[in-house]
Order: C-alpha cells, then sequence, then structure tokens
C-alpha cells in the first residue's frame, strides 16, 4: 500500500527565522515568506514587512533558488520529487 504525503509547500511552522531581512538587511518586523518559482519549487526567506509589502526579493542565483528549494523541502520533510509532483498535481487543479 502507497501512501502519499499531502504537504502545504507554503507551511512555515518548520522554517528557521533568520535574523536580519534577506534583502535589505532590516532587524525589524520579520516574517517568514515562501516564494513559489514555477520551474525551480517553493522556498522560504525571512523578510520584513516593508519588503514583503512592496513585493521586494533579493538577487538569487538559479543555483542560489535551488539550494533553497531543498532547504525548503528539508524544512518541510519532503524529497524534491515529492514538491515536484504536488506542483504538478497543484496546476491540475
Amino acid at each position: 500500500m502507497i501512501v502519499k504525503t499531502v504537504a502545504d509547500l507554503h507551511a512555515v511552522s518548520n522554517c528557521p527565522m533568520g535574523e536580519t531581512c534577506e534583502n535589505c538587511g532590516s532587524e525589524f518586523e520579520l516574517n517568514i515568506e515562501t516564494v513559489e518559482t514555477k520551474v525551480m519549487g517553493v522556498f522560504c526567506l525571512t523578510l520584513c514587512d516593508e519588503c514583503t509589502e512592496f513585493e521586494r526579493m533579493p538577487k538569487m542565483t538559479p543555483v542560489m533558488v535551488t539550494h533553497a528549494v531543498l532547504q525548503h523541502c528539508g524544512h518541510l520533510e519532503i524529497t524534491a520529487d515529492r514538491m515536484d509532483q504536488l506542483m504538478t498535481e497543484g496546476e491540475k487543479q
């Protein structure tokens, strides 16, 4: 019997909060946010309220995004293949 793990790819309860905003470096009003990329997956990052409100993101190379997606998979306790599968299933709905 195969049991599928259902995961909310945007869950952040297991994601560590950074000490500063990953975009502007602010130490105040920090939140953990998720970003969904169509190609690589979902990743989490620490942003301040202002960067979140104005949708400001740090500049990231494809390698950095891939690393962040793999880290987020670890936070969610799923594999990258499972994330891809869940994203594909979400597109069909």
